[in-house]
Parts: C-alpha cells; sequence; structure tokens
C-alpha cells in the first residue's frame, strides 16, 4: 500500500531472522536503525553465535503526525465486556469517531490487520483485510465501516484497526470479529486437574 523503495537490510537474515511487516507503530525489517546490547561487537549469524541487533524500520509517513488520523472512540454498543474489545460484525455497521489536525483532511480507507505470528522468516497469520466506508461525516468526525464479509475474508479472531489518509496512518485500535476466536479467560484459567496429572 505504501508503495516505498527501501535500503537493504544492514544485519544478515537467516531462517531464525524472522521480518514482521505490520501497520503497526513498529515495521521489523530493513532499513533504518539497529541496536545492539553486547559490549565489544556480535558476531554475525548464522555462525556459531547469536546476532543480538535488530533493525526497525518506519517508512516516510510514519513522521508525518499532522496528517494521521487518530481513533478517539468505537460504538460503546459493540464493547464486549468479558474480553473488553469491541466486536465488529460480519458485513455489519461499525461505527467510530476520530480525530485529524487539519479541518479539511479526512479517512480514506480503513483496514483490518491481524497480528502478527512470525518465525522462520514467514508470518504464518499475514492479512490486510480493506473495509468498505459506509458514511463519513467529516464536521462531526463520525465513520460508519462494514465488518468483512465472511469469515473467508476475515476469520475470526483479534485484528488492529487503522485508519489512513493517503498513506498515512494513525495508531490502531484492537477489535474482534466474532466465531471461533480465543477469548481472554482461556489464556487466564488456571490448568485443570487433568493437565495437572498428566504433568505428574
Amino acid at each position: 500500500r505504501l508503495g516505498l523503495a527501501c535500503s537493504s537490510s544492514v544485519l544478515p537474515r537467516s531462517r531464525g531472522r524472522p521480518t514482521s511487516t505490520l501497520l503497526a507503530h513498529n515495521l521489523v525489517p530493513p532499513p533504518c536503525r539497529y541496536w545492539w546490547t553486547t559490549p565489544g561487537g556480535i558476531s554475525k549469524s548464522p555462525t556459531s553465535f547469536a546476532e543480538y541487533r535488530i533493525e526497525v524500520f518506519r517508512p516516510p509517513s510514519w513522521f508525518n503526525v499532522t496528517a494521521k488520523p487518530q481513533i478517539e472512540s468505537l460504538d460503546p454498543e459493540t464493547w464486549d465486556p468479558e474480553d473488553k474489545v469491541n466486536v465488529m460484525q460480519y458485513g455489519g455497521q461499525f461505527a467510530l469517531q476520530y480525530s485529524m489536525f487539519y479541518a479539511t483532511d479526512s479517512v480514506t480507507a480503513a483496514v483490518l490487520v491481524s497480528p502478527g505470528s512470525t518465525t522462520h522468516s514467514t508470518n504464518m497469520n499475514q492479512r490486510v483485510v480493506d473495509l468498505e466506508i459506509l458514511a463519513q461525516d467529516i464536521d462531526s468526525r463520525r465513520l460508519v465501516v462494514k465488518g468483512p464479509p465472511t469469515i473467508n475474508i476475515a476469520p475470526p479472531g483479534w485484528y488492529m484497526l487503522f485508519l489512513l489518509n493517503g498513506d498515512v496512518y494513525g495508531q490502531s485500535a484492537w477489535v474482534r470479529l466474532p466465531g471461533n476466536a480465543p477469548r481472554m479467560d482461556s489464556f487466564l484459567t488456571p490448568a485443570t486437574a487433568a493437565t495437572a496429572t498428566r504433568s505428574n
């Protein structure tokens, strides 16, 4: 979407050095910055030593602060108190309030981005889903988008909702698509007795 020509990576990449490319705040591929934590230099991977440096790339649009759409609030009727997240229904309307620095600017696109599941140089959960904009009131900064049509386009689960002004995107907000999606209580529930027995 950004259509940028970026410089090559400074650090060597092996199968154990994945690249996580997201629309979110940090993109971790080439180029821009790197830092390290081991004094005296780092042996390059994949020799016999680990490579501790990482590169963080931020596109030029990242620094265009005044053009970023900022999500202020999501429709309270979509709030799920159990998971503490707003739920976007498939094919349904989803309203939100946003703000922008310039009164003449507006949202040109809205997308869902799935959280990365990156390993061995592959993001196995990479997915960006464009959302249809149903209505937008620039004066009140109210935006209504349409949820993905089916689970074939966007499987149930957690997504980051981004608003774009051209190629400039703002901070995301978490939403969840309903269905057989992981719930927070499943991660917080203590191990069952059967599990404890098997571990013993």
